[in-house]
């Protein structure tokens, strides 16, 4: 790939690309400490358009019973990102989680930057943080 491709790759993201992974809960569950990551539509939708539906790929790996890798393949060039279980999260919230690793290994990261993580409330029974 040339310069200009991997420039577009990183090119920054619009707000709506943004989802909020739990990372952690109060002891009360009632709010929850949130990262930002990129939704896996929003990465996936900017590979195809950059490098075209067969110029990249991924492959999901398990690492033990304490995570998933997720090895993204852009260019000739592999990274891999590794994204925690968590109790609650769904099988797909980890390799949600796992592809927006590895593809800010490649530039793809979220339109913000944190300090520091926000707490938000927390709903126990959606299984959801209210924001």
């Amino acid at each position: 790939m040339d310069r200009a491709s991997w420039d577009a790759l990183a090119a920054p993201f619009a707000a709506e690309a943004l989802r909020w992974q739990v990372v952690r809960f109060a002891p009360d569950r009632l709010s929850a400490q949130v990262r930002p990551l990129l939704r896996p539509e929003a990465v996936t939708a900017r590979l195809d358009a950059v490098c075209g539906v067969g110029g990249w790929g991924c492959a999901y790996a398990p690492l033990g019973e304490r995570g998933l890798v997720c090895t993204l393949t852009v260019g000739g060039v592999c990274k891999a990102g590794v994204a925690p279980y968590a109790a609650e999260a769904e099988l797909s919230e980890v390799a949600a989680a796992a592809l927006a690793a590895a593809a800010a290994l490649f530039g793809l990261k979220p339109p913000v930057t944190l300090d520091e993580l926000p707490w938000v409330d927390y709903d126990p029974e959606q299984k959801t943080p209210l924001y």
